[in-house]
């Protein structure tokens, strides 16, 4: 059941962007439903013990900090937005209760069960990157993969999951899946998706398996270049500053947005989610000729990726938050990095994969985002519930399950040394 409700999380909020919803956020409210039906059904069966760590912190420090820099923001700025600030503002109070509802459901699981989930949603995100290489597409959107209207949406959804297997498998299957989603990046014409299985490779390989993987990869793609079944014109484009397209001046603009309002709010910011509300204009050459092909509202309230849409809104305090986050981010990576060289069999996969969530959402800020109430934001956002909540409260109470592959005894472990040296 969590697996199928994990999947959901993934899958339902692109989903119903092709159907229904005006944004992932309204896909996402039946998703937090599930969870907290969940959660109060293993609250009736099993008790509603739960140690809260540092979620209390961000339950009453965090949400009033942001309704008080919006209040500030509101008597600063006269475009403030206010309905769009109190539906956004109670909506993360939703997001934040059903990150942490996740949290305490993966708790419960034995981390075996937790293992199937997680692998089930990844097999199935595979499926629809094949789905996709086969020829079809769903409701005829020609960028679409599977549930995933752009194929930016497949490759935030796909990266957590990718990494998570990558450095839990043995070596020969870490080259297999990352050579996959390689060739799904590139086939799928997604430099977001290529960008960050390139990190995942780097995150998870030693030296010596990152250069023969790279070498396989060039060799292996040179000849389907050669046949026109990878268009690599598509990925010079994109890195061609010389003559920048659309994509690549969304994204220019995004930094250029953020210094602007940072600039113009006196490192204050304009406010929770009133990025492309209140706004500044742009005085660079470059991006006149942005606005006179009619592309001026090109992500214009998610400002291309998260960075620039935090730094707009909350200011210097974004600023602070990011430098924090890369801290944790480059401590992070050197965990998974060491558990990937040296074998995840002695390790919570639990851990693994809440890290990788947090690690990968790297993209989602710095290079292609959609703003906070994505799927890769909720999954973001269960991270920090999960990295603040006490060690001890990781282990499900009761659960005698033997699982070898990830539970490790040190105390039995020393008794038995202890025995065989005597």
């Amino acid at each position: 059941m969590t697996g199928l409700v994990l999947l959901a999380t993934v899958v339902v909020p692109p989903f119903s962007t092709m159907i229904f919803a005006p944004s992932m956020a309204a896909g996402l409210v039946p998703v937090l439903g599930l969870y907290v039906f969940l959660f109060a059904a293993s609250c009736a069966l099993h008790g509603p013990r739960h140690r809260l760590g540092k979620l209390t912190f961000i339950v009453t420090m965090v949400l009033p900090l942001v309704y008080t820099h919006g209040v500030l923001s509101f008597f600063i700025n006269t475009t403030f937005n206010m309905e769009r600030f109190w539906q956004s503002y109670l909506f993360l109070i939703i997001f934040v209760f059903g990150a942490s509802f996740l949290v305490f459901l993966v708790q419960r699981l034995p981390k075996y069960k937790a293992d199937f989930a997680v692998k089930l949603v990844f097999y199935v995100l595979l499926l629809c990157a094949l789905a996709q290489m086969l020829g079809y597409r769903t409701f005829g959107y020609p960028t679409s993969v599977g549930f995933f209207i752009e194929n930016s949406h497949y490759a935030w959804s796909l990266l957590p999951f990718l990494l998570y297997m990558v450095v839990l498998s043995s070596r020969r299957k870490k080259q297999f899946f990352l050579f996959m989603g390689f060739l799904i990046s590139m086939i799928l014409n997604s430099l977001t998706l290529l960008v960050g299985v390139i990190a995942i490779a780097i995150f998870a390989l030693s030296l010596r398996q990152l250069v023969f993987l790279s070498i396989t990869a060039i060799a292996i793609s040179i000849p389907i270049v050669a046949m026109d079944y990878i268009d690599i014109g598509y990925f010079l484009a994109r890195l061609d500053f010389s003559n920048p397209n659309l994509s690549l001046m969304s994204f220019l603009t995004g930094w250029e947005r953020a210094f602007l309002n940072l600039k113009d709010s006196v490192g204050i910011g304009v406010g929770f989610q009133q990025f492309g509300f209140v706004r500044s204009e742009s005085e660079i050459e470059i991006f006149e000729v942005f606005f006179s092909i009619g592309a001026a509202d090109l992500n214009l309230y998610d400002g291309s990726f998260i960075a620039s849409k935090l730094i707009s809104e909350f200011g210097i305090l974004a600023v602070i938050v990011l430098v924090a986050y890369l801290v944790y981010f480059v401590k992070s990576v050197r965990w998974l990095h060491e558990v990937s060289i040296n074998g995840g069999e002695t390790v919570d996969c639990r851990k693994v994969f809440f890290l990788a969530c947090f690690v990968m959402f790297f993209i989602d800020l710095f290079i292609r985002g959609g703003g906070y109430f994505t799927s890769s934001g909720f999954l973001f956002m269960a991270s920090l519930v999960w990295i603040g909540l006490p060690p001890v409260s990781r282990t499900p109470s009761g659960d005698n399950t033997s699982d070898h592959r990830f539970e490790h005894d040190n105390s039995a472990q020393s008794l038995i040394v202890s025995i065989l040296q005597k």
